[in-house]
């Protein structure tokens, strides 16, 4: 950084009548300065530390049985570490990725993170100038988020330690190219989310840590992976897929009142495949000189998509897994048919199947706001 950056370093809430305070600290990493355009594109890296203080409130309220002094009790402190896209030309071959080193990787035999794809830009022959300014338009977008649980005794000698890790986060993008530079002075690029992944762990680190190398290590994350297959002309998505992944784990519990019955259900549940397609309908543009209105949400379709199966990623679903399907009649005129399944009835595991679960329409008032206007209408 070839000059000095203001930030905030910390913000904190203190409620007088209850004796308590709540902080968030903050420190930052990676700070980025484009020569080129002289422009300051912020920081890589932001680690913010969340710390709620009830101390004074019960060294006043020692004798009261109400209140404890067992801190597992209290809210442990949090640490979010959020990685960001600053829009800098490391090279072709890492757009997304250049921060990968820093990320948690557990290591665990037969598990793995899923690294999302970098983007493909969508145009050819782009020079290095268009480039630098494609990777630019991806300035702030969120690539990486890793949650913490802190030591307290640590945390209050100073050292952040993590002892748990809640949840890690990835997202990457599509980059379109909606005007080449030419003869102007900049190219123009649209940016948007292509695909978004999130590990729920509720991960014991000093568990994780202490075991040995012989030990198998265990994780069991809840896996949650949205895809969005298309988009309008202004990023706005119209297809997407929400998938939830089968638990890596059995199912046990030394719980007596649990039959073994019940517990081969509960496994049978646990190991299946989730998958919703949502669809949404916009209104039409307003095609008027002055006019810079986005057209707005009209209608949402939920479906619950079944006979699915993960190809080469698996067992991870991929953008191409959905494309040789026909998932809408507005929005795709080819492709293999999804038939459409009744909300009663059982699908078929084997045929691609969609079941309407959810439709939402949003009518939107005329401008004299005595009457709705048309379901694809919107007003100025």
């Amino acid at each position: 950084m070839p000059f000095p950056v203001q930030v905030v370093s910390q913000v904190t809430v203190t409620d007088k009548w209850r004796q308590s305070s709540f902080a968030n600290t903050y420190s930052y990493h990676h700070g980025y300065y484009d020569h080129a355009e002289r422009e300051f594109r912020g920081f890589g890296r932001v680690e913010q530390v969340d710390v709620e203080d009830f101390g004074k409130f019960v060294e006043g309220n020692i004798k009261s049985p109400y209140i404890t002094d067992d801190k597992t009790l209290y809210q442990p402190p949090v640490k979010t570490v959020t990685w960001f896209h600053t829009g800098a030309f490391m090279g072709r071959e890492r757009i997304l990725s250049h921060f990968r080193e820093e990320y948690f990787q557990p290591e665990i035999k037969g598990f793995k993170e899923l690294e999302l794809p970098e983007p493909v830009i969508e145009a050819q022959n782009l020079s290095a100038d268009e480039w630098r300014e494609a990777l630019r338009a991806c300035k702030g977008m969120t690539l990486r988020q890793e949650v913490y649980e802190l030591d307290v005794d640590a945390l209050q000698q100073g050292e952040q330690r993590p002892v748990k890790l809640f949840s890690t986060a990835f997202h990457n993008c599509w980059i379109r190219c909606l005007q080449p530079k030419g003869q102007n002075q900049h190219a123009v690029f649209l940016v948007g989310e292509s695909e978004a992944i999130t590990y729920q762990y509720e991960l014991d680190l000093r568990a994780y840590a202490s075991e040995s190398e012989g030990d198998p290590k265990v994780v069991d994350p809840r896996i949650a992976h949205t895809l969005n297959l298309k988009f309008d002309d202004y990023g706005q998505p119209l297809q997407s897929v929400a998938v939830a992944y089968p638990r890596l784990v059995n199912y046990d519990t030394i719980d007596k009142l649990i039959t073994e019955e019940a517990k081969m259900l509960i496994r049978e549940m646990q190991g299946k495949t989730h998958i919703a397609y949502s669809e949404n309908r916009y209104t039409k543009a307003i095609e008027e000189a002055r006019c810079y209105r986005l057209p707005m949400p009209g209608e949402v379709l939920t479906y619950e998509l079944t006979g699915f199966h993960p190809g080469a990623k698996a067992p991870y679903f991929a953008l191409e897994d959905f494309k040789p399907y026909r998932l809408s009649e507005v929005y795709q005129t080819v492709g293999e048919e999804v038939n459409p399944l009744d909300y009663h009835k059982r699908p078929d595991p084997e045929k691609a199947q969609k079941r309407l679960v959810e439709h939402v329409r949003i009518l939107y008032f005329k401008e004299d706001l005595q009457a709705p206007l048309h379901s694809s209408s919107q007003a100025h």
